[in-house]
């Protein structure tokens, strides 16, 4: 990888985003290929809490958070949330029991930033 292109990804805020929040895919400047993502070795699926379960009430809650050099999280905290604060607790407990390999880049990890994870409850039949 050139340096400008090399610039250009570590320049570049890293947008995590989900579509079933057990698979949290982001991208790692470190790794070069289209085929290779840069996945969670630990995830963790939040609780429905009980009082909307039982109100039948459904939503979302959208997380941000930075991803360690050690690949632990912090920095987590919630962006977008519906019904407001209906679901936070539980995805902030969740979030943070995520764990990633280390992101490197020239022998050296690296810490990202600015990772988002939309968690949607629904409730089945």
């Amino acid at each position: 990888m050139n340096n400008k292109l090399y610039l250009i990804f570590i320049c570049l805020h890293l947008l995590l985003i989900s579509l079933l929040p057990a698979i949290a895919v982001a991208e790692c400047p470190g790794i070069d290929t289209e085929d290779e993502d840069y996945r969670p070795v630990k995830t963790a699926q939040p609780a429905y809490p009980r009082r909307a379960q039982n109100r039948g009430i459904e939503g979302y809650a959208v997380v941000n958070f930075t991803i360690t050099t050690e690949g632990e999280i912090k920095d987590v905290k919630i962006s977008e949330s519906e019904p407001k604060g209906v679901f936070d607790r539980s995805v902030i407990k969740a979030i943070r029991k995520f764990r990633y390999d280390p992101c490197i880049v020239d022998g050296e990890a690296m810490e990202l930033t600015d990772n988002e994870l939309k968690f949607s409850f629904v409730l089945s039949d």
